[in-house]
């Protein structure tokens, strides 16, 4: 598919160490505007017309001797004998796809021409038809029977080779070679076909400096750039726009190249180049380089074909990738359900380490492990550098990254002060979890010597003339070179594996912390449960005994009732009984089988007014009216409400209606955070009481004072209502009686 066109002449090829080099004038080659060198290679021709009128504004190129001479101002459909394709189906900047318009005849040649835009400018590149156009059918014939051949490989180093010799097949150069970027930029040829007499460059590394970061990205921008001949006089552009000096030509087949890099073809004695970009998820993954030693041009629809096919072979790469990955990570689960099991039996963290520490260092293959725990508990276990060295670690690891993990494989370039303990640790991975104290995990691997085979020493300068000229290499002769410092490099698989066991042993030592509080909780609450039983079987005796105690004293009271012929005497026994019916009455709800250290306040008040009822004139419990809702109050809060109720009661009943029975409400009321106990009267009110002053009053007024509440007396007019208010603190009194 590939051949040389009529108008390159076959010339030996010469080194250019100083033929162009003079025309750079920048110093370092990351600088150099390669995407606007203001020229095109000679085979083809350039126009260059306003995106919006089509008028054709500048060229490069033999345009007067090739296609028109009054090419400049013309109208580019005119020019081009057919119709421009709408600005919508013409991609701006940043797609290195053309739009192929077709043939378009010359003077002498026939032209195949392709368009795409840039900026403001459209660009069309015409390429002489100097060969024989291959039929579409038959590229796509030869691009599936590729990609089968891609898809049965199942190694990087098989798949590589095979590639090399398709894109040989495809494009016709006497030397193909599939060129892979490494993680620090430099390059290793890793396949390579070409012809017996070539000389060979498999397994050797190229530096980083011989593709600049400019050229990999236009390497990812435009994916074939083709040089037909590495000799070519770069044809400028021309034109009456004085902006065409600065047109961008990133995705133009026949942007002019840098003369570093005509000069570094010359110095490796290549006349024609290839390079077709190997782009793995968005990123440079690597190059198909192309070489030939005399002038050799490969046409638009081969260009096309030879991309598709990288596209196939990235493909192809990232499909055995994530097949290794995933076996790769199926080992790892394995191993670290193992470490799991073990984990489940440890008591604490320091055991977990010391049964599993081995474990966890022989997951990731690696020399060393350390676990940190806070700022002292240390873990080690294999080969590890001084503790105080740890602490620089996980400084490092913290400030190269922003994520909770960190890898290199490359540890003493980093950092320096571990040049001296590269045999233990030249290799890093670092995991952090946040616990209850941050833990750290640090596996180590030691130095692995590597040889080096690079084409041409990268550590000679090969600069001539002025120290501001750039100049390429001028060897490229086997250099070995023996790297220190650098271990086996992590897979992605075992970095995956470092930031799962960091979460499992976390989680692990978070599980044991939880399953030793709940057991030392289960303790407590025995013992808890123990002391509650306890006091329950304390307090019942004591209940008993009270309920003895003020039975008996019940019964004597009721003996010297009866004994008694002294009535006022009799009515000062009849009320003390009556408040120790009230404070039995509370011990009894108290300490029945269902009851709690809280009382319903309603249902007690209804049961002791009910009671006082009983022992005095039936007719009183005809006349007496509950409205009670339901309060929860403290036990002693009971107590002291059950005495004040006791004595309004009395007092109704002696002063209101002359010992005569009549209508009594008494109602009970939430009131905020406590209550409201209102008795209501309709007897003689205010001005007709004789009341207060007596040893009941005092006792009313000290357990209102008791259970922080206030009293107030309205006059009904007829009747006295007497209120209670009780706030927060009356809730939860526990013993009313307590000082006296």
């Amino acid at each position: 598919m590939g051949g040389d066109p009529r108008s390159l002449k076959r010339r030996k090829v010469k080194p250019l160490r100083n033929q162009q080099l003079s025309k750079i004038q920048t110093s370092s080659c990351d600088q150099e505007p390669i995407h606007i060198p203001g020229s095109i290679q000679p085979h083809g021709l350039l126009l260059i017309a306003d995106s919006q009128s089509g008028r054709v504004c500048g060229g490069a190129g033999d345009l007067e001797g090739r296609l028109s001479d009054s090419w400049l101002g013309s109208d580019l459909s005119g020019l081009l004998s057919r119709p421009v394709p709408p600005m919508t189906e013409i991609a701006a900047t940043g797609s290195s796809t053309p739009v192929v318009l077709g043939p378009v005849e010359g003077r002498h040649d026939i032209f195949l021409a392709s368009m795409h835009r840039s900026g403001n400018w459209l660009l069309v590149e015409l390429e002489p038809q100097d060969q024989e156009i291959v039929p579409a059918h038959t590229v796509l014939a030869e691009l599936e029977r590729a990609e089968t051949v891609f898809e049965g490989e199942q190694e990087l180093t098989a798949l590589s080779d095979r590639a090399a010799r398709e894109f040989r097949r495809l494009t016709g150069y006497g030397r193909v070679m599939i060129y892979q970027f490494l993680e620090d930029g430099t390059g290793t040829v890793i396949a390579e076909a070409r012809d017996s007499e070539l000389h060979s460059f498999l397994n050797h590394r190229f530096p980083a400096s011989d593709i600049p970061r400019q050229a990999r990205e236009l390497y990812v921008r435009n994916r074939v750039r083709v040089i037909p001949d590495a000799l070519y006089s770069p044809a400028a552009i021309r034109g009456d726009a004085p902006a065409l000096a600065e047109v961008d030509l990133s995705d133009c087949a026949l942007r002019s190249v840098s003369p570093v890099h005509l000069a570094y073809l010359a110095n490796m004695k290549v006349r024609a180049s290839a390079s077709v970009s190997i782009v793995k998820d968005g990123k440079l993954w690597g190059l198909v380089a192309c070489h030939d030693m005399e002038a050799k041009a490969i046409p638009l629809g081969t260009r096309l074909a030879a991309r598709n096919l990288a596209g196939s072979f990235s493909r192809q790469v990232s499909a055995m990738e994530d097949t290794q990955f995933y076996r790769e990570r199926l080992a790892q689960r394995n191993a670290q359900e193992s470490i799991l099991r073990d984990l489940g039996s440890s008591q604490d963290l320091a055991s977990l380490l010391s049964r599993s520490g081995s474990m966890l260092r022989k997951a990731l293959n690696a020399d060393g492990l350390i676990v940190v725990h806070g700022d002292k508990d240390i873990f080690t276990d294999g080969h590890t550098p001084p503790v105080q060295k740890i602490a620089r670690l996980i400084s490092w690891a913290s400030e190269s990254s922003p994520l909770t993990t960190a890898h290199t494989d490359r540890l003493p370039e980093l950092l320096p002060e571990f040049e001296e303990h590269r045999n233990i640790a030249s290799g890093i991975v670092y995991a952090r979890i946040d616990i209850d104290k941050p833990m750290h995990f640090i596996w180590l691997r030691a130095e692995q010597l590597q040889r080096v085979e690079w084409a041409g020493n990268p550590h000679k300068s090969d600069a001539t003339g002025p120290s501001s000229a750039l100049t390429p290499r001028g060897s490229f002769d086997a250099w070995t070179e023996t790297v220190r410092g650098r271990s086996h490099p992590w897979t992605r698989g075992q970095i995956e594996t470092a930031t799962r066991i960091s979460k499992s042993v976390g989680e692990a030592h978070q599980h044991l912390r939880t399953r030793a509080l709940n057991s030392d909780l289960t303790l407590a609450l025995r013992d808890n449960q123990i002391l509650l039983q306890q006091k329950d079987d304390v307090l019942l005796e004591a209940n008993h005994r009270i309920q003895n105690s003020l039975a008996l004293v019940g019964a004597f009271l009721r003996m010297q009732l009866r004994s008694s012929d002294d009535r006022p005497a009799a009515e000062i026994i009849s009320e003390a009984q009556r408040r120790i019916n009230a404070i039995g009455l509370v011990h009894r709800r108290l300490h029945q089988p269902d009851s709690a250290q809280r009382v319903d306040l309603a249902r007690y008040l209804q049961e002791l007014v009910e009671d006082m009822m009983q022992t005095g004139d039936d007719n009183w419990s005809d006349v007496v009216s509950l409205d009670l809702f339901p309060v929860d109050v403290a036990s002693g809060t009971a107590v002291g409400v059950g005495l004040i109720i006791n004595e309004l009661v009395t007092n109704v009943q002696k002063y209101a209606y002359a010992g005569s029975p009549g209508p009594v409400t008494i109602t009970l009321r939430p009131a905020g955070d406590g209550f409201k106990l209102t008795v209501d009267d309709r007897g003689r009110g205010k001005d007709g009481d004789t009341r207060g002053g007596g040893f009941g009053t005092a006792i009313m007024k000290a357990m209102v004072q008791r259970i922080e509440a206030t009293i107030s007396e309205k006059d009904n007019r007829p009747g006295l209502s007497t209120t209670v208010v009780a706030g927060t603190g009356a809730i939860g009194l526990e013993n009313p009686l307590a000082d006296g």
